[in-house]
């Protein structure tokens, strides 16, 4: 009889190792997966608020002929820069990308590009880059997937005409 309890503990023992091995996978997996849903999410989230921004400076100062699609100094990328009109008029701001991070430069038409003078405005997954297509009016942003998300500028209007 002593042998017969033995051998039913091991069976036991061994069923409830397996099972609490399953569990500890099950949970090292759901961690996994976890984490990296919330990585997408972040990514995603920081990709959709820069194109928020975007937008929204070049919807702010989309006069005609305001913004321009410029070569910045850094990583041969291109700038959006945006000659601002009324009171700022003579002050331009540039937003541009270097090393995955959004940055936006105010200063006067008069005065350098210099990354060091502009602020970070979000850190992102991958650096993005601006191209203008002249024959629609668009901006398109790109990052390095190649997705791209457009922006439509203001139509320049003929003054003669009104």
């Amino acid at each position: 009889m002593l042998k017969r309890i033995s051998v039913e503990s091991v069976l036991v023992m061994f069923l409830f190792i397996v099972f609490a091995s399953s569990i500890g996978m099950l949970i090292v997996e759901g961690q996994a997966s976890y984490n990296k849903i919330i990585s997408e999410k972040e990514s995603n989230e920081n990709r959709r608020i820069a194109f928020s921004y975007i937008s929204k400076k070049i919807k702010q100062n989309d006069f005609a002929g305001n913004i321009q699609i410029v070569k910045q100094p850094y990583n041969n990328g291109n700038a959006i820069k945006i000659e601002l009109q009324g009171i700022e008029e003579g002050y331009v701001t540039y937003i541009f990308c270097v090393d995955n991070e959004l940055y936006e430069l105010y200063i006067s038409e008069e005065d350098p590009f210099d990354k060091e003078l502009g602020e970070i405005i979000i850190k992102l997954e991958q650096s993005l880059n601006f191209v203008k297509d002249s024959d629609f009016d668009l901006i398109h942003i790109k990052n390095e997937d190649e997705i791209v998300t457009s922006i439509s500028l203001q139509k320049e209007v003929d003054d003669e005409k009104f």
